[in-house]
């Protein structure tokens, strides 16, 4: 599968790339690790991020940094400040922010534990009054107001560092007073961050500096641990009759019928095996067998597509291309030698550089060279699902030159008014393009049952265009037809939201072009 393969790739080189900056013959204290670590939160928001530090006091850190064994003896917090999140630059070093924080998405939805001290705040209100009630509840009730800050902070994330023995005894409790004491401080660097924040719990040093989660071997050895339990759902599958010896569905190499595995949902949760009826043949007391069918991965293949994910994440996701949608767009060399990271020196910095700052984004792949096939995936977020809504493989940079020449030729036969304020350099981008495509669709929506409707139409013309396959012309007509005659009759949307004819006729002029061969 050319999209899983093009994931691979990518965290292979973005492994490499890391490994290249540590020292030969040192140590590697993230071994098993760094495949694994994500971004707490993405580095290209119009927002800087902040993360407001709590500084932990333990009684013998230097004992604890020698040996990862001992449990943190938290005994209070030495104080809580607040910087920019990736503060260094304007080129933030993402492995070592990654490395720093320690930080990995949540096993589900329904656990009880992190793994890394770090919490997400979010954005704050403005009122400090509404702010201290958030996180401590009216009064300091937040012990029995589940909806408070510091009841999920403690439920989620710090107790289970007591009960697994990395804090001793008492170490939740002598934290939580202290934050509850300083809650204050704690609203007003939450409210001058003026965006998103989070709250990470690290150690101060013998030296007097910050460390970090990752900088705590006690730490690591914990995030190693959960890693190598395998996933909640992994143990129950595991743990259910697989007499079978089986496959590796990334790498082929054949496991041992105990060897746990890992399926591709716990990377990409496109689907789900928790429903007997997901599969064909699948049951309640076969769900092992079953997910072994479809994409189960050794641990390497899984490290190796975490980080490609990660990788994706912070270089090549867009969420503004569709409305409610977000878009990865994710580069394969197609050269016999498809090590990334000695690529070519335009295809090596587009794959480095990524395309998150790129404002017309189909243009500029389509201006990559012939080396590269992107794969296209249209995906939203509803809770822990990501819900595929388009997957388009193997689209070379040729196709997206041959559509902008399509688009240009339909722009010179049916031209824009020379009034127009755009320039005719953006009014001719493929990227213009794609968005008259959806807006023709769109522009026949009545309510958001409808709109949601249309652009799931819209999406697969897209994807017909993506995909180098012939549009049906007529079926565009006539759904056009049928929905536009309906919204003439409305006066307000004639003056504010409907579509000239001059614009129809360039769509459907373009779908025509790009049909003939």
């Amino acid at each position: 599968m050319g999209f899983l393969d093009a994931v691979k790739a990518l965290g292979c080189m973005d492994a490499e790339m890391s490994s290249s900056r540590n020292e030969v013959g040192e140590s590697d204290p993230f071994e098993g690790i760094a495949d694994f670590l994500e971004l707490p939160l993405s580095l290209s928001g119009k927002e800087t991020a902040k993360v407001i530090r709590i500084w932990c006091k333990v009684s013998n850190v230097k004992k604890n940094l020698a040996d990862e064994t001992l449990p943190l003896d938290i005994q209070g917090i030495e104080k809580i400040d607040c910087i920019e999140y990736g503060a260094g630059g304007d080129n933030p070093d993402i492995e070592k922010i990654k490395k720093e924080t320690l930080y990995r998405s949540a096993a589900g939805s329904n656990v009880t534990w992190s793994y890394t001290p770090l919490y997400k705040l979010g954005k704050s209100k403005k009122s400090k009054s509404v702010v201290c009630e958030d996180l401590a509840g009216k009064d300091g009730t937040w012990k029995e107001n589940k909806e408070t800050r510091f009841f999920k902070l403690r439920k989620n994330v710090l107790q289970a560092y007591e009960e697994s023995g990395i804090w001793t005894l008492g170490s939740v409790e002598r934290l939580m007073q202290e934050l509850e004491e300083r809650a204050e401080i704690l609203a007003n660097h939450w409210i001058e961050a003026n965006a998103s924040a989070i709250l990470v719990f690290g150690l101060l040093s013998p030296i007097g500096c910050f460390l970090w989660p990752g900088e705590i071997p006690c730490y690591r050895r914990y995030f190693k641990e959960k890693i190598q339990s395998v996933s909640p759902t992994a143990r129950k599958r595991s743990s259910q009759d697989s007499s079978q010896p089986w496959q590796c569905a990334s790498c082929l190499q054949n496991m041992e019928n105990n060897e746990p595995h890992i399926n591709v949902s716990e990377i990409f949760s496109f689907s789900t095996f928790d429903k007997p009826g997901f599969l064909p043949g699948a049951s309640k007391g076969s769900s092992n067998t079953i997910s072994r069918k479809v994409w189960p991965l050794c641990r390497s293949c899984c490290g190796l597509l975490s980080r490609g994910r990660s990788y994706i994440d912070s270089h090549y996701m867009k969420n503004n291309i569709v409305a409610g949608l977000n878009l990865f767009v994710i580069p394969e060399l197609l050269t016999s030698n498809k090590n990334l990271v000695k690529a070519d020196e335009q295809t090596s910095s587009f794959l480095k550089k990524g395309i998150k700052i790129e404002e017309r984004l189909f243009n500029y792949l389509a201006k990559q060279g012939d080396s590269l096939v992107f794969h296209f995936v249209f995906w939203e977020k509803n809770k822990a699902q990501e819900l595929l809504h388009l997957m388009v493989e193997d689209v070379p940079p040729t196709r997206l030159k041959r559509l902008n020449l399509k688009w240009k030729e339909a722009v010179e036969a049916f031209p824009f008014p020379s009034s127009d304020e755009q320039t005719g350099d953006v009014r001719t981008s493929l990227d213009f393009a794609l968005k008259a495509v959806l807006y023709f669709y769109l522009a026949a929506s009545k309510n958001e049952g409808e709109k949601k409707w249309l652009r799931n139409k819209a999406l697969a013309v897209w994807g017909q265009l993506l995909g180098g396959d012939p549009v049906d012309v007529m079926e565009v007509k006539n759904l056009a037809v049928s929905r536009l005659t309906a919204r003439f009759a409305d006066e307000n949307w004639m003056k504010h939201s409907g579509l000239k004819t001059m614009d129809m006729a360039r769509v459907i002029d373009f779908l025509i072009r790009n049909n003939a061969r």
